[in-house]
């Protein structure tokens, strides 16, 4: 087996993935405290999370993890998605994170 397809298999690209967001997630607070976006660190955390839950279910499918796991990482993406969006479509429960 070449480096590539071991990368892939053995759950190195989800790890990659994640390892990418954990960094945006830094730059864009950081980035944000310093006043060049109006964006909350709280907002911009539940923005990244659906797709964090999503390289945690591609990571547990590579990796041959139980079913149990990979369910549990879709419905974190969910709900989490939810969230981001109830967030998103009303301006109050925005404001009030974005303080």
């Amino acid at each position: 087996m070449d480096v590539i397809s071991t990368f892939f298999l053995d759950g190195g690209i989800a790890d990659l993935v994640l390892a990418v967001m954990v960094v945006e997630a830094a730059v864009l607070i950081a980035w944000s405290r310093r006043g060049a976006s109006t964006l909350s660190a709280a907002s911009i955390i539940v923005a990244l999370l659906p797709g964090l839950f999503l390289a945690l279910a591609l990571r547990a499918a590579l990796v041959r993890a139980d079913w149990f796991w990979i369910a549990l990482a879709l419905i974190g993406a969910l709900l989490t998605h939810l969230i981001d969006m109830r967030m998103r479509f009303q301006p109050r429960v925005a404001a009030s994170l974005n303080r």
